[in-house]
């Protein structure tokens, strides 16, 4: 580029910072300028740090699959490891709890035996029909790349997960065990998620014991961390964007909500997709179409520290079915998969509840919260202390993008064509590929090196 060009994303969470990431590492003279709303950068992958704890407020769980992940880490300097247990963990059923492990020790695997068929925690019905599942998802199971939003949208249809179970007589497995990996990965019902995402989520995290997760020593916020200092310089906080300005179908700049106009010659929108229907007026109706029916997932978790471990070792969480009466859907001991995010001698729990039982804490405050959380952990587990080392709440009221059936398919229509609809202007964000961290990020790395292309051939005069 002859002359220094600027380019402008509005949002400084997880899909903006990728993008603002790898416009500073690329070897072009732009000038980068990330605008976000809230008073601190990472979105829905951030950390928090409080005495010695360190915290996930948002995403949880990297997988090895994560490519985009683990190339942005090695950048970053932050390693991925394996944790040194198995998933698996306890569900609630029938007054206790049940081991439930995907291999693992000797001792896990006959707890697994006893739980399905001495407990009968499951029907036997649902039992076989699980096995049955992992028997059709690992025959397609390269079709259910969480990398590859092209294959998983080209068998995306309006079918929802549970329509998808019921038609190929798997209700019962969904109705008793699936739900709960569904909501756990996803933040949403199977009901809700569409079957072709609920099948990549349930295969990828759950069932397919060739992978495993991958994280930072002290967690995904660790490395938000690292993202979120590296393009420190470049971002403004407590900035948020009345709307973006085009004209003649180019987009030239964005209106703070302050009334400041900051001019640009490309701008990358990376806010949810309700956000961006509402800044970007100039959308093509069929883009607006699309983006106005992406839904979001709400999330309430409060995250504990404790001098000593409330789960059994090896332990990864205790789950909650949707009849088992609590409002939390999981208690997860964090300390079981990332060593690093607790000190020595004391653990991490994060108590998680999602969905309507997430809407109806919201009004709450923190500190109320905190106390009926703690109050529903006790209940299940005596030896929970009423006053921890400490208690935070973290609400997300627009979590997870929703993957409801089509949206993969018809998101991925548009991104063929061109997604945002006016030059110069990308979108990113989860809701641009398979919703999940990865996707975020890539969609992020997508949109700068397309912003970059289109600056580039705008220099040489054909835009």
């Amino acid at each position: 580029m002859t002359n220094r060009k600027k380019v402008v994303i509005v949002g400084g969470g997880t899909s903006g910072l990728a993008a603002a990431y790898s416009l500073l590492c690329s070897k072009e003279d732009v000038e980068v300028t990330v605008l976000e709303a809230a008073d601190r950068a990472g979105g829905r992958i951030a950390g928090d740090e409080v005495d010695g704890f360190f915290i996930d407020t948002g995403a949880e769980i990297f997988i090895e699959s994560y490519g985009t992940v683990r190339k942005l880490a090695e950048s970053l300097g932050v390693p991925l490891r394996r944790p040194p247990s198995v998933k698996g963990g306890l569900i609630y059923n029938k007054g206790r709890f049940h081991g439930i492990y995907m291999g693992g020790t000797w001792k896990q695997r006959f707890e697994t035996l006893k739980t399905l068929l001495l407990f009968r925690v499951f029907s036997l019905k649902a039992t076989l029909q699980m096995l049955r599942f992992f028997r059709m998802m690992k025959n397609r199971g390269k079709d259910l790349s969480i990398e590859d939003p092209v294959k998983l949208a080209a068998f995306d249809t309006e079918e929802s997960f549970a329509d998808f179970m019921v038609r190929n007589s798997l209700g019962d497995y969904v109705n008793e065990a699936s739900h709960v990996d569904i909501a756990a990965y996803t933040a949403a019902y199977p009901e809700q998620v569409g079957a072709a995402y609920g099948m990549s989520v349930l295969w990828n995290f759950s069932l397919n014991p060739a992978e495993s997760v991958c994280l930072p020593e002290r967690g995904v916020g660790s490395f938000a961390t690292a993202l979120v200092r590296a393009t420190d310089e470049v971002t403004r906080l407590s900035t948020p964007v009345q709307r973006i300005v085009s004209q003649d179908g180019v987009a030239r700049g964005v209106v703070t909500e302050a009334g400041e106009t900051i001019s640009a010659d490309a701008v990358i929108c990376a806010t949810p997709a309700t956000i961006a229907t509402r800044i970007v007026p100039d959308l093509p109706p069929h883009v607006r179409d699309v983006l106005s029916q992406i839904s979001y997932s709400t999330v309430v978790k409060v995250v504990m520290g404790l001098d000593f471990e409330l789960l059994p070792p090896g332990t990864l969480a205790a789950a909650f079915p949707k009849h088992s009466g609590s409002f939390l859907l999981v208690i997860a001991n964090f300390k079981c998969v990332a060593p690093g995010v607790a000190p020595e001698g004391k653990n991490l729990l994060h108590a998680v509840t999602v969905g309507d039982n997430a809407r109806a804490l919201l009004p709450l405050s923190d500190e109320e919260i905190e106390a009926k959380v703690i109050r529903e952990v006790r209940k299940y587990f005596p030896a929970m202390p009423e006053t921890p080392c400490f208690a935070r709440a973290y609400r997300w009221d627009e979590a997870l993008c929703i993957a409801s059936g089509g949206m993969l398919r018809d998101v991925q229509r548009l991104r063929e064509n061109g997604l945002g609809g006016v030059r110069g202007l990308f979108l990113a964000g989860d809701y641009t590929r398979v919703p999940i961290s990865n996707g975020a990020l890539e969609s992020g790395i997508n949109a700068a090196d397309d912003s970059l292309s289109f600056l580039r051939r705008m220099d040489a005069g054909a835009d």
